[in-house]
């Protein structure tokens, strides 16, 4: 019997799309559409979602729908370890002069997350309804 010459279709178990769930599959899928679109965007939440106080960065909004203009802001939410809103805030926007990239971020910690239903449902309807919205960490 000839040994397997080629690509043994079992070498991918375990890796990449074949070890995927669907919803994480997704996320990556619209992380590199929206990464190829609005590349200094992309690079600018990666430092947000770097910065070693946040914990998270959702996008959602216009870009998230990808319904833009070239005046339309760039809408997160941001959580980060409590107390330390201000500071990040002020990192945002020195990444908005930096990229010049206009942000309208919501920062709040962690905690107050589940918060946004009660408190600002405009913005929960946005985050659920559309489907569109998606966090990057």
């Amino acid at each position: 019997m000839r040994p397997f010459h080629g690509r043994d279709p079992s070498s991918n178990l375990g890796r990449g799309v074949m070890n995927c769930d669907p919803a994480r599959f997704n996320r990556r899928l619209n992380i590199r559409r929206f990464s190829k679109k609005h590349g200094p965007i992309h690079k600018a939440i990666q430092e947000i979602e770097n910065h070693p106080l946040s914990w998270s960065v959702i996008l959602f909004g216009i870009y998230s729908k990808e319904a833009k203009t070239k005046q339309s802001e760039v809408d997160l939410i941001v959580t980060c370890i409590p107390s330390k809103e201000k500071e990040v805030t002020n990192f945002i926007k020195s990444l908005e002069h930096e990229y010049e990239i206009n942000f309208s971020p919501a920062v709040l910690p962690m905690q107050e997350l589940s918060n946004i239903k009660k408190d600002d449902s405009k913005v929960w309807d946005d985050l659920n309804v559309s489907q569109k919205s998606f966090c990057f960490s």
